[in-house]
């Protein structure tokens, strides 16, 4: 019995670090063409905070009564689907995180899309709801290039009890995009500032430039420039032109 707990003393610790180091693992297992280089950027697990188990009630509808213009089905709704979600011991505040991925994260910021979805309206100028941070030394906000941040009141509360949220992008040359969350509960809002230097400190970009990460950035600023000059695809302007008619139609009936 005394070898027993010896062994237990012995290597519990081992044990719940290699859990700790995994928190993030699913993070990086995307399956994609474009491999993320293993010295681009780390995740590192904020004291304080657990994983919350997998769960469909994890995904995140930013205003589930409103459907954007360019919706392929009248289900369509703007989703937040994180890969990971921490929750600190004190469940005031939650933590989500996206998968790392340097395909399609590069042209990415969702800060818009969601801030318009909040106040329903897709014409609305939120610029000025959207705080940029880029200084010389950026050590304190993940070593990234920039970083956007936003705050957003939801509409039904996340977990069933986080209703504050603040978003938070980050974006780095020839690196992943992350787009983050913090949703705090009544109590945990008046720790904001605490839990924002966490969610930068959980985040580490490396400043090597690797040769998929420079493709990755060509690709991406290909496919912007494709959008300027062409617009967005057939389907999504078909489904824009469509959604604005119902909008009308449901516009003329209420009055």
């Amino acid at each position: 019995m005394h070898y027993i707990l010896i062994l237990l003393i012995l290597y519990l610790p081992l044990y719940v670090t290699a859990q700790e180091a995994d928190v993030f693992a699913r993070c990086f297992m995307l399956e994609n063409p474009i491999k993320v280089p293993e010295n681009a950027v780390k995740l590192i697990k904020p004291d304080g905070f657990r994983k919350v188990p997998e769960q469909v009630e994890n995904i995140l509808s930013i205003n589930p009564d409103y459907m954007p213009l360019d919706a392929l089905s009248e289900e369509s709704r703007v989703l937040y689907i994180p890969t990971v979600v921490l929750e600190s011991d004190s469940k005031d505040c939650v933590f989500l995180y996206p998968s790392v991925d340097l395909s399609f994260s590069l042209n990415y910021n969702p800060a818009k899309i969601e801030l318009q979805a909040i106040a329903e309206d897709e014409n609305l100028n939120v610029d000025s709801l959207i705080e940029k941070i880029a200084l010389e030394d950026m050590s304190k906000y993940s070593n990234a290039d920039t970083a956007f941040v936003y705050n957003l009141e939801l509409k039904q509360p996340y977990l069933s009890r986080y209703r504050h949220c603040t978003g938070v992008v980050l974006k780095k040359y020839a690196h992943p995009g992350m787009a983050m969350k913090i949703i705090t509960s009544d109590e945990g809002r008046g720790k904001l500032d605490q839990y924002m230097r966490k969610l930068f400190d959980s985040v580490l970009y490396y400043d090597e430039i690797t040769a998929t990460g420079t493709e990755a950035e060509k690709s991406a600023e290909e496919i912007r420039k494709s959008l300027e000059a062409n617009g967005p695809c057939i389907h999504i302007r078909q489904a824009r032109e469509k959604n604005k008619v119902r909008n009308g139609e449901e516009k003329a009936s209420g009055e």
